[in-house]
C-alpha cells in the first residue's frame, strides 16, 4: 500500500521527526536535529508538498518514480508533489549524517503561485526528469550557508520571516538550474509519458478514460 501524505504536519507526526515546524507550510530541519528514533524507512509513499534534501556527507540511497538515487553526499535532491518515494532506506546512513531538508506546500509560494509555469522554468520538476544533483564542493559550501541561514530565520523569527524564508528558497531552485547533471540523468524517459505520469498522479479518480487523458495532452488515443 502507497502511503499519501496530504501535508508536512501529518508526515512529521507519522514518522516522528521530533523537529519544531514554525511555518504551517514550510519546514527545515538538520538531520542532526532528528530524532534517534525517528521512523524514516518507508516502502513507498507520496506527498502533496516539495522537498528538497541537501546531504552534506553520504546521504540515504532509495527511488523517485523509475529513478535509482544510490547512497552519495555533495547531492541536492528536490522531489515536486506526487512523484513516488520507495525503498527508503536509512539505516545505512553514517552515524553522524549531515544535512537539510525542507518541505514546503504550494500555498507557501503566495496566491499567484501557478504550477505548470513553475514545472516549465524548472524543468527538474517534472516526472520525465532526474530529480538530483551532483555538487562540487563549492557549490555545496554556496547551498549549505542558503539553508543555514534559513534554518536560522526560521527558528529565529518563525512566521514573521516568511518571505525572507520564500525568497531564500527561489535562491536554491535558480541555483539549480546550474548545477551539474546527475548521471543518471541521460535516463530520462520521453516528455510525452513524463506529462501522463505527472496528471495520473495527481487526477487518476478524476480522470478515469484513455480519452479523457488524451484529451488533457492534446494527443489522440
Amino acid at each position: 500500500m502507497i502511503k499519501d501524505y496530504r501535508n508536512i504536519d501529518e508526515y512529521v507526526k507519522t514518522s516522528k521527526l521530533g523537529v519544531n515546524q514554525y511555518l504551517k507550510d514550510f519546514l527545515i530541519y538538520s538531520f542532526q536535529d532528528v530524532n534517534p528514533d525517528a521512523e524514516l524507512t518507508q516502502n513507498s509513499y507520496r506527498h502533496h508538498f516539495y522537498e528538497l534534501t541537501l546531504d552534506i556527507n553520504e546521504g540515504c540511497s532509495f527511488q523517485v518514480d523509475s529513478f535509482n538515487l544510490p547512497l552519495q553526499g555533495n547531492r541536492l535532491t528536490i522531489i515536486a508533489p506526487n512523484r513516488l518515494q520507495s525503498n527508503v532506506v536509512h539505516k545505512d546512513l553514517p552515524q553522524e549524517s549531515k544535512g537539510f531538508s525542507v518541505f514546503f506546500e504550494r500555498d507557501f509560494l503566495g496566491l499567484h503561485f501557478n504550477e505548470s509555469m513553475f514545472k516549465s522554468d524548472f524543468h527538474f520538476l517534472r516526472p520525465d526528469y532526474f530529480p538530483s544533483f551532483e555538487l562540487t564542493d563549492k557549490q555545496l559550501f554556496e547551498l549549505i550557508n542558503i539553508f543555514s541561514i534559513i534554518n536560522y530565520e526560521q527558528r529565529e523569527y518563525g512566521s514573521s520571516s516568511r518571505d525572507t524564508i520564500r525568497n531564500l528558497t527561489m535562491v536554491i531552485f535558480n541555483k539549480t538550474k546550474f548545477l551539474n547533471k546527475y548521471p543518471e540523468d541521460n535516463n530520462q524517459i520521453s516528455l510525452l509519458v513524463g506529462q501522463f505520469l505527472e496528471l495520473s498522479y495527481s487526477s487518476f479518480l478524476q480522470l478515469q478514460t484513455v480519452q479523457e487523458y488524451a484529451v488533457k495532452l492534446s494527443v489522440t488515443p
